[in-house]
């Protein structure tokens, strides 16, 4: 198993694995913040991000 991490000039981390026996992709998303971080003008979105 192969893992790649590459970061980008945005700050976005990717990290990246070539299975070659495989043809399908998996995609998650992890972010540093929730609920407890949102403004009462964001409410929500953390949850929405969630789904």
């Amino acid at each position: 198993m192969t893992v790649e991490c590459t970061r980008l000039k945005y700050g976005l981390t990717v990290v990246t694995e070539t299975m070659p026996h495989l043809e399908s992709v998996a995609l998650g998303v992890w972010i540093k913040s929730g609920s407890s971080n949102e403004t009462d003008n964001e409410h929500g979105i953390a949850h929405l991000l969630e789904h």
